[in-house]
């Protein structure tokens, strides 16, 4: 018989108090893996409160705790669909098996979902400063936040090639928006700017 396995209550009040609230939605690890899987990462979702945003954020719950430094991966979103949950799970997760340190300006390729033409993802500082500016103490140091974003294969071919500056000018000029929704989001090709 499966047990309902809860965030971690003191993760969950800091994340409560940093949302503005209770999570709306929490996908347990469970919902990604096996039942006797030791690696257990979940996905809250908490409604965005900013300013002419109707969005939603994403986080995880359970990655910090696999090693130094010691950080949680958030997504924006339009909604707050599993798989949209899936696809931030399996970056922390595929980053946990491999025994990956991930911080700031760190790529990955996911494995999930097989087929997308956002196979990559870069992480970044959050653009909302009360995110980037969040450190919750826990037991083994202090946790941050990574902004999980999406990238297709030309972009990051492109940061490979050209560097991760080079990239954020690109994603800048073009003024993507920042939350991710696959269906709309266009794809970034090009070489840099001479100023680049």
């Amino acid at each position: 018989m499966l047990e309902l396995v809860q965030a971690d209550p003191t993760r969950r009040a800091a994340y409560g108090e940093l949302f503005g609230g209770e999570a709306v939605r929490v996908y347990p690890w469970s919902d990604f893996t096996r039942p006797d899987d030791a690696i257990r990462i979940e996905v809250l979702v908490y409604p965005l409160r900013e300013p002419g945003q109707n969005h939603v954020v994403m986080v995880t719950s359970g990655y910090s705790e696999l090693g130094q430094p010691r950080r949680e991966l958030i997504q924006y979103l339009p909604h707050g669909r599993r798989a949209d949950a899936h696809r931030l799970h399996s970056a922390a997760y595929a980053a946990a098996v491999a025994g990956r340190e991930l911080d700031f300006g760190s790529t990955m390729t996911l494995p999930y979902p097989s087929g997308s033409a956002w196979p990559h993802t870069i992480l970044l500082p959050p653009p909302v400063s009360a995110h980037s500016e969040f450190s919750m103490e826990m037991e083994g140091g202090p946790v941050r936040l990574l902004w999980h974003v999406p990238l297709s294969e030309s972009e990051f071919a492109y940061q490979a090639e050209y560097g991760i500056g080079p990239l954020l000018r690109g994603m800048s000029s073009a003024e993507l928006p920042w939350f991710f929704d696959e269906a709309t989001r266009p794809v970034l090709v090009g070489r840099p700017s001479p100023e680049d």
